[in-house]
Parts: C-alpha cells; sequence; structure tokens
C-alpha cells in the first residue's frame, strides 16, 4: 500500500500526463520534464497537508532557509546537488524526501543510476533526506517492454518499486515507475 506522499506523486504524474494528452494529443515524453515536476509538485503540496515544496533547490539551498545549524561557506559537494524536488516540512527543520524524475522513450540504465547515486549519496549526509523516490516515465510500443524495464530497472538498482501504472491506447504504450529508497 502506497503511503501519502507516493500516493500523491503518482496522482500528479498521471494528472501531468492527462493534461498535456488534452492539449495537444501527445504523450507526455513530448513534454518538457518541468511539466511534470510542477504538476507532481503541486500535487504534493496542498494548503494545510503540512509538506513544504522547493523545486531544483540543493539540500544546502533548502536547510539554510530552514535555518538549520548548517556552517557558513561553501557546502560539501553532496549538500550543493540539486533534486528536481524537494519535500520537507518547515516545522521540523528536515528534509523529508527528495524526488528525481526521468521521462522519455528510451531511457538509460545509467541516466537512471547517476539519479538514484545522487539520491544514496545525500541521504547518507547528516542533513539528508533519509527517503528518496525515482519517478520514471517511458513510453514504448509494446506494454510488456515498460513491464520488463520496470522490472530489470528495479532489480539493477536494488530500489523497491512501489508501484506502476501502464496504459496503451493500442498503438503505444505509457507507463509510471516509482522506486523508493529509504535508510529509515
Amino acid at each position: 500500500m502506497l503511503n501519502d506522499l507516493e500516493d500523491r506523486i503518482i496522482k500528479g504524474a498521471k494528472k501531468a500526463h492527462i493534461t498535456y494528452l488534452e492539449m495537444n494529443d501527445y504523450y507526455l515524453h513530448h513534454a518538457p520534464e518541468h511539466f511534470l515536476q510542477n504538476e507532481i509538485a503541486r500535487t504534493i503540496w496542498q494548503k494545510g497537508n503540512g509538506n513544504d515544496i522547493y523545486i531544483d533547490k540543493s539540500n544546502a539551498q533548502v536547510l539554510k532557509e530552514l535555518d538549520s545549524t548548517n556552517k557558513k561557506g561553501r557546502p560539501r559537494d553532496d549538500a550543493s546537488k540539486r533534486f528536481d524536488i524537494t519535500v520537507f516540512k518547515r516545522s521540523e527543520k528536515q528534509i523529508k524526501a527528495v524526488i528525481e524524475i526521468k521521462r522519455g522513450d528510451h531511457i538509460s540504465f545509467q541516466s537512471l543510476r547517476k539519479d538514484t547515486k545522487k539520491i544514496e549519496h545525500s541521504a547518507k549526509s547528516p542533513n539528508g533526506a533519509k527517503l528518496g523516490y525515482l519517478l520514471v516515465y517511458s513510453v514504448r510500443k509494446k506494454e510488456e517492454k515498460i513491464r520488463d524495464d520496470f522490472k530489470k530497472w528495479e532489480k539493477r538498482l536494488k530500489w523497491e518499486l512501489r508501484e506502476n501504472i501502464i496504459e496503451s491506447d493500442g498503438k503505444w504504450t505509457w507507463g509510471i515507475g516509482l522506486f523508493k529508497f529509504s535508510l529509515r
């Protein structure tokens, strides 16, 4: 069963797909990544739900704005890496989760691994989020190919595939895979 944050990530991705399709009859792989990123961020954040959001900010920038105990000066390399979406609770002055998004019709494992390493490295730092997500949006002609990709990536990344949604219009198939990393 998905937790509230995971449910919101999936709902935001589905909403972005539907909206983009309604706008111009193209699947989301045709859109810029920020279209998906912004819709997911809006869905995660809703007034009063306690989730605060930053888009394209590093952990160092987020923690500085939260008035954490970070010392002045140049941030460590792991703290200066930017994430597509950072979820935090301002009242707790703690980063709750980081999310990276990949979308396209032919996503390489190396590209996914680069993002997952960034999340894993950040999670091991004292002020990093202990929870990371990788959302993959893919388009293929065959449904089995997307299913196989998701299974293969879960095994190779050693991240849990929390949810996958795959739908087809008869000619093309699109899929969303949500992978999770946790140090908790």
